[in-house]
Parts: structure tokens; C-alpha cells; sequence
């Protein structure tokens, strides 16, 4: 990198948010999600990182609510399983997103109870400024009784994320189009937006879940641990950068998304496996999370 980018860069990480929308006016950043690159991540500090393949601890889970007090044990579990198992082979193999997002609420089941949307809203400057394709879940875990905070799930597939983008732009040049889409589906820009629209909502566990019609062996998952710094930044775009705020130099200015990946397969323990990821996430933010 050559001085003078070093240079543009130590600039844009000492001006505030409405400050590089006015230095960079010619590069139009201040777009709908569905339209941001990677350049507006550079400029917010967000990265992806490589979390790995996701091994959670599965425990033995009470029956299903569902089967009757009639069937023995065996046939609850082998009632379990199979449902469980048409849920998830529904999530990893099907062509419906209605029928995929059905799926995921009833593998969630076990996870705890939950209430659902179809949007997310996405707020700048203290208003709501875009309203986020996304189906949406606000979870509260039932594992660990100690462990009570909500935890905010979005859910998007990558075809209909496709479609949606493409339906924003309507019958704008294909070049648009292949400007905004990035070369690597799983490091989206937008699902950094919706991870941020998330944690606008409330400081909970953060989660997006993707599937991916091409992809039949992964269930992608995206978290961060976004700090009230961050969020500030885009609640005041007219605040500088404090970096003499000896309180709050531990509160990282960026972000990272952490992007894990889960098995669908076995498919009569997903729900066990998932619920395990869900209680996991929770557990690692409120261990990490400022008193």
C-alpha cells in the first residue's frame, strides 16, 4: 500500500460517519444495504472471520410435547427423530423458502420459545432508514435457566437474498448488478447489515442463519459481538471517533463476523445440534459482555 492510501486511510478512521459520505460523495456509499460492497465495510471497520465447523455438546432432550402420553419411550424418540428429520432435510434440500423457514422454526423449537417477523429494521442517525428482507426470530433460551437474555435470529437464503436484490434494482443496467454482487456469496455485505440491524434492535446474542440452495451439507452461521461503540457510530454519524476515551479504548471501534458452518447431516439431531449452537452463542456473549 502506498503512502498516500496509508494517509487515506488514518483520514477516514479519524472522521465520522457523515464526514466520508461527504469525502467519498462520488461513490454514492450511503445505499440501501442490498446495494453495499465491500467498501462500505472497509469504512466501517467490518471484517469476516473464519470460525471453523461448529461441534456442539448435545444432551439429552425431554420428548416432544406433541406425542401423547400413550406412546412408549421408543416411540416417541423414533416420533422425534422423524420429524426432526423431515425438518431438517426440508431446510437443507428444499426449493420453498416458506417451506425451509417452517422448517427452521420447528427445529428451533427446542431452542425456546420465540416470536417472528418478516422484516428487520436498519437505523442511521437515530431513524429507521431501510427496512431488511429477512425473516426474523426473537428467542429466548429454556437450556439453562441462569442464561434468560433473548437472543435475536435472522434468517435469509442466498437465492431469495439474489431476488431481492435483484426486484431493488428493477431494470437497472446488469452491470449494477454484477457491481453489487460479491464474488464470494458467504462473505455478503448485507449479511453484515442484517448483523447489525439485529443488534440495533436490543444488546442480545446476535445470529444470522444461511442457507444456500447450492449447498445441502452446511447451515452457515454469522455472529458478532458488536459493541456499543459501534452502534453509536451509527446512531451520532456526525460523532468523531473518541479515541481518547480512556472508558471505552477496550470497546473496539469495528467489528468482526464470525462465520461457522453446521451440518445438516444426521438429520434427526439437527435440532438437538442446533439448539446446542443457539444455547453456545448465548453463553459465549454473556461471558463476554460488559458488566
Amino acid at each position: 500500500m502506498t503512502n498516500a492510501a496509508n494517509d487515506a486511510d488514518d483520514a477516514d478512521q479519524q472522521s465520522s460517519i457523515s464526514e466520508l459520505i461527504a469525502i467519498h460523495g462520488r461513490e454514492r456509499l450511503f445505499v440501501h444495504p442490498l446495494l453495499w460492497t465491500q467498501r462500505q465495510l472497509h469504512l466501517l471497520g467490518c471484517t469476516f472471520a473464519d470460525g471453523g465447523i461448529l461441534t456442539p455438546t448435545v444432551y439429552a432432550m425431554p420428548p416432544s410435547p406433541r406425542c401423547t402420553a400413550l406412546m412408549t419411550a421408543v416411540q416417541r424418540d423414533m416420533a422425534d427423530r422423524f420429524s426432526n428429520a423431515s425438518k431438517a432435510r426440508s431446510l437443507a434440500t428444499g426449493k420453498r423458502l416458506y417451506g425451509k423457514w417452517w422448517s427452521l422454526i420447528g427445529l428451533l423449537q427446542e431452542a425456546g420459545h420465540y416470536n417472528s417477523r418478516s422484516q428487520i429494521q436498519f437505523r442511521f442517525a437515530s431513524r429507521v432508514v431501510a427496512h431488511l428482507p429477512c425473516k426474523h426470530l426473537v428467542l429466548s433460551s429454556s437450556l439453562q435457566p441462569s442464561c434468560r437474555q433473548l437472543a435475536q435470529l435472522g434468517y435469509v437464503d442466498l437465492a431469495e437474498l439474489a431476488r431481492q436484490r435483484q426486484a431493488y434494482l428493477g431494470r437497472r443496467p446488469n452491470k449494477q448488478l454484477r457491481d453489487v454482487t460479491p464474488p464470494n456469496c458467504y462473505q455478503d455485505p448485507y449479511l453484515v447489515a442484517l448483523v447489525i440491524a439485529l443488534a440495533q434492535e436490543q444488546q442480545h446474542p446476535c445470529l444470522v442463519l444461511v442457507t444456500n440452495p447450492s449447498d445441502t451439507t452446511w447451515l452457515h452461521i454469522y455472529t458478532s459481538n458488536i459493541s456499543p461503540r459501534f452502534l453509536s457510530k451509527l446512531d451520532d454519524p456526525s460523532r468523531r471517533p473518541d479515541h481518547s476515551d480512556v472508558d471505552n479504548l477496550d470497546m473496539p471501534l469495528g467489528m468482526a463476523i464470525l462465520h461457522r458452518r453446521l451440518a445438516f447431516e444426521p438429520y434427526d439431531t439437527l435440532s438437538h445440534r442446533l439448539a446446542a449452537t443457539v444455547q453456545q452463542i448465548i453463553t459465549e456473549h454473556v461471558q463476554i459482555a460488559p458488566p
